[in-house]
């Protein structure tokens, strides 16, 4: 699912959406559909295993992996 970052052109909002399919986004602030899709930053090469591995260590300290199996929680 690609996520793309938009400006919108009636508040100035930027935000980020998830863009399925043929649906047309709209501003999370005020609605309008009259958007402009902005150049998002790509992710650095070689660092989303360190990324992912961080990120799930801070879900475990928050308790969000609570309601997942034994065998199906991230191993550290």
């Amino acid at each position: 699912m690609p996520i793309h970052d938009y400006k919108c052109r009636d508040c100035g909002a930027q935000f980020e959406v998830i863009v399925l399919g043929t649906d047309v986004p709209v501003c999370a602030t005020c609605g309008s559909a009259k958007l402009t899709q902005l150049l998002s930053a790509l992710a650095p090469a070689g660092k989303s295993a360190t990324f992912i591995k961080n990120a799930r260590k801070v879900a475990a300290r928050q308790g969000l992996f609570s309601h997942y199996k034994r065998s199906e929680r991230p191993r550290s």
